[in-house]
């Protein structure tokens, strides 16, 4: 796990970029803006998201492009899980890994697959039906 800091108005990423994996905002706000130029956004809308909140989770099971903006709204303190570190960790645990790799394949599932009758299109902040107890 790293820890990216932020100042104020600081991009955290742009739109169309590769994500690094996944973040996990440990201090301060971050306002994501969903692209609304892409089918699922129809107008564009800003979420607020807060401490213990995720961003690009679909990074950690896919090769994720960024579907829109992050901005520090206030200094703030992130924490970056990159993929390759994480399976590298799971490795090492049996039942962990197991449990990783039947989660992942199933977020990989609703995240290639979206139900937009269902809910909405998939976002770095959100894929639908994805909480892992809605998966496994």
């Amino acid at each position: 796990i790293e820890t990216k800091i932020y100042g104020e108005g600081n991009s955290i990423f742009s739109f169309a970029s590769e994500a690094e994996g996944a973040y996990i905002v440990a201090t301060g706000e971050v306002r994501y803006t969903g692209n609304k130029n892409l089918a699922s956004c129809q107008e564009e809308r800003h979420i607020f998201l807060g401490r213990g909140d995720w961003l690009s989770e679909a990074a950690l099971w896919t090769k994720w492009i960024h579907v829109g903006y992050a901005e520090a709204v206030s200094s703030c303190e992130l924490a970056l899980l990159k993929p390759n570190k994480i399976y590298r960790l799971l490795k090492s645990h049996t039942v962990l890994t197991h449990m990783a790799v039947e989660y992942g394949s199933r977020f990989h599932e609703r995240l290639t697959f979206p139900d937009p009758a269902r809910g909405s299109y998939p976002n770095d902040v959100e894929v639908p039906f994805t909480q892992y107890g809605e998966i496994v």
